[in-house]
């Protein structure tokens, strides 16, 4: 499988965490992609698709210098041992039951920021916790209409998850480009925000950490930039002013303060009169979008299999000493925080 021509080697040891598998050291020939492909090629003709190749840095942290670049070496490891285990169908269950509960979260969302369009008297009431568990009508609701109410509910519900819709078409997209094989994405629902979020399962391995990168990425991209998109015609569209009748949804003005940073824009381009009142009536849009802002927000965390996550692992693997990568991951943090801090205050 390998040549004087290609890579010369000079030493083989088993693989570690891997029982039938072995590594490779030596020394490149040539262009290290124009002999990763002739060795895979040997590989599959030896053995079929029964092992996978990969290239591994190698880091002695006892005698790195600073200035020497880190060891390539081959790894040829049992495929079967190496890729995630394929799609369980519990996994799918869990997905769909987990779908189920964001669409209602979404909808508990649109009901909530709609509760302003409810008779003042049947707020009045359903304000006495000691109403809550009564099974009287609240008054007020004989002559209302449902519907509209319902409708406008709909619009907010719809427009939380169109962000989270277009983080996962950005994945989904970068898949097909880079052959990446992915899971059921596992929404989180929530009822102040629609959703948290959701977790893209890999189901095979990413060639590069090019390729991871662009794969995490791409969600935190489309999701913030269509979220970015829907604040801003939200706010352009709240500007015409109206009620429910223009197709605005009543929020309190309690929300703006909850952020310094997007409650600031609101008030700046509202109006100092729009903030003072005890609710403002803004577009659905306003609404996603900013929900949307705050998911991308929380998935841009460093954590886990988080698109932050997975963007800090691709940084972590590609520094030359584990020490810079520390204090990268440090900076990245109190970013982090303080990016957290304008979006909650």
């Amino acid at each position: 499988m390998f040549g004087p021509q290609t890579f010369w080697v000079t030493e083989t040891v088993p693989a570690p965490g891997f029982e039938e598998g072995i590594v490779v050291r030596g020394n490149f020939r040539g262009p290290r992609d124009k002999v990763f492909e002739e060795v895979c090629q040997k590989v599959a003709e030896f053995f079929g698709d029964k092992y996978l190749v990969r290239l591994v840095e190698e880091q002695d942290l006892q005698s790195f210098d600073g200035s020497a670049e880190p060891r390539i070496v081959f790894q040829i490891i049992p495929k079967a041992d190496a890729e995630p285990a394929p799609t369980a169908g519990w996994q799918r269950g869990a997905a769909a039951v987990l779908l189920a509960l964001t669409l209602g979260s979404a909808m508990q969302l649109g009901l909530a920021a709609n509760v302003g369009l409810l008779p003042k008297e049947t707020l009045a009431w359903l304000a006495n916790p000691a109403n809550i568990n009564s099974d009287m009508l609240p008054p007020g609701l004989e002559t209302f209409d449902p519907v509209p109410f319902l409708q406008s509910a709909i619009k907010v519900g719809g427009a939380a998850l169109l962000p989270q819709l277009a983080h996962e078409l950005g994945h989904a997209v970068v898949a097909g480009m880079k052959g990446l094989k992915t899971g059921p994405s596992f929404l989180i629902p929530n009822g102040q925000l629609g959703t948290f979020g959701s977790i893209t399962q890999l189901k095979s391995l990413a060639k590069n950490r090019t390729d991871l990168f662009d794969f995490a990425a791409a969600g935190l991209v489309a999701g913030g930039s269509v979220s970015l998109v829907m604040f801003v015609a939200g706010l352009v569209a709240s500007l015409g002013g109206g009620g429910a009748e223009a197709g605005l949804v009543p929020v309190p003005t309690q929300l703006f303060e909850g952020s310094l940073l997007l409650g600031g824009l609101c008030k700046f381009v509202l109006g100092v009169d729009a903030a003072s009142r005890a609710s403002v009536f803004v577009s659905p849009l306003l609404v996603g979008g900013w929900a949307g802002l705050v998911t991308t927000a929380l998935n841009a965390l460093p954590v886990g299999n988080l698109d932050g996550g997975r963007t800090m692992l691709v940084r972590f693997q590609a520094q030359k000493s584990l020490y810079v990568a520390m204090f990268i991951s440090i900076g990245c943090r109190w970013v982090h925080f303080v990016l957290e801090y304008l979006i909650f205050c």
